[in-house]
């Protein structure tokens, strides 16, 4: 019913953009509209090709819309001329931010409007009927009848980068690779990571991120579990360095809680920013925790990444990049009912999902004992 509303209000929202006065027409170059409005991780994983997409349309006015979780690295998008930082609490919950939002993207009168997620979502389509751009470009899917150009790629491409990549390669004619790093740590700030690394001496030996902490709880591996892992690194002499946003921090104190040298753990959890956790990234030994935004961070700083992932995300939004600096382990149960529910059932997001419950502490281990042999972890320094 709520859904039913939202849609019949966004409808009179556009009805309404039609008696909106729209830019004047630019001359000698077009308006282009990237919109990408979903998570940290995505846009993350997006990033390689928004590189392609500038060089393209390198005499155009280009505006990308991008979730405001990315704003901190908004140094990284200094090549875009606009970019419209997306709120996706607000425009769930405030019906004003809504129609701001919907209108602003009508008036700004956009030549090319460019959806490119895979799994289009209604409101991303919604937002897209907004703009009313001349030539609108997107993914198949539903309501195709709002775009004028629809790519669909092999049942066979089914990592997320991948994706985003032959999605540019159909608009732009040129082969595209991400080549990692993708992401360039010397345009972040600091932040605070110096001062960390100082007040912690984490510069005079070998450290380890652990991030534990997730977007939703169905992701997060049991505490018990990540403090033998905490106890692990301890008893190998590497300093587990456990972080998580301000919302995990009782997530991480209940970690610690359960490890047996806590003491000898360093709890950032509330302390960083997304610059201060890349530089942190850039000079730890590798990255071990959830499927989470931090995660991708990881892969883009081409940080050995072991993440523990869902098996929602396995094979389409992680592992990718080079398969020995990144692992994922889950468990794929046998049938639908171990799953906890039929594949077509909604998930119950309240729960550990079994793919990530199951996954045991000895998995784990195997799996940073094959990385530490297969590679050279120790000599691991991007600074």
């Amino acid at each position: 019913m709520r859904g039913m509303l939202k849609a019949a209000i966004d409808s009179l929202i556009c009805f309404e953009s039609s008696f909106h006065k729209r830019a004047p027409a630019l001359q000698a170059k077009k308006r282009i509209l990237i919109l990408r409005k979903d998570g940290l991780g995505d846009c993350i994983i997006f990033y390689p090709t928004l590189a392609a997409y500038r060089e393209f349309y390198k005499n155009d006015e280009m505006t990308l819309v991008f979730p405001i979780a990315f704003k901190s690295l908004s140094p990284l998008l200094a090549s875009i001329e606009n970019v419209i930082w997306f709120d996706a609490k607000k425009f769930s919950g405030d019906l004003l931010y809504r129609r701001k939002f919907l209108l602003d993207l009508h008036r700004k009168n956009f030549d090319i409007a460019i959806y490119p997620v895979f799994s289009r979502e209604a409101a991303g389509d919604m937002m897209m009927r907004a703009a009313a751009a001349k030539e609108t470009i997107g993914f198949r899917g539903q309501n195709d009848s709002l775009y004028n150009k629809v790519v669909s790629l092999p049942e066979t491409v089914r990592l997320e980068i991948d994706r985003d990549m032959r999605f540019a390669e159909s608009i732009t004619g040129k082969k595209i690779v991400a080549s990692f790093p993708t992401i360039d740590i010397k345009r972040l700030p600091n932040g605070t990571s110096d001062e960390l690394i100082r007040k912690h001496s984490l510069d005079k030996k070998q450290f380890v991120i652990v991030f534990p902490g997730a977007g939703e709880p169905y992701k997060i591996w049991q505490p018990e579990k990540f403090a033998a892992i905490i106890d692990y690194f301890i008893e190998k002499d590497v300093m587990p360095v456990v972080c998580g946003n301000e919302r995990e921090r009782d997530l991480v104190k209940e970690i610690l809680v359960k490890a047996s040298h806590a003491d000898r753990a360093v709890d950032l959890s509330g302390q960083t920013d997304l610059p201060t956790m890349a530089h942190l990234l850039a000079r730890s030994k590798l990255y071990f925790g959830s499927d989470t935004g931090i995660l991708h961070l990881a892969v883009a700083l081409e940080v050995p990444s072991i993440a523990l992932a869902w098996e929602g995300s396995f094979g389409r939004f992680f592992p990718y990049g080079d398969p020995n600096r990144n692992v994922a382990i889950t468990v794929h149960p046998k049938t639908p009912a171990e799953a906890g529910s039929a594949p077509s059932a909604p998930l119950d997001l309240g729960k550990l999902h079994p793919s990530v419950r199951d996954i045991s502490v000895n998995q784990a281990i195997e799996e940073l004992e094959k990385m530490e042999r297969s590679l050279d972890i120790n000599a691991h320094d991007h600074e």
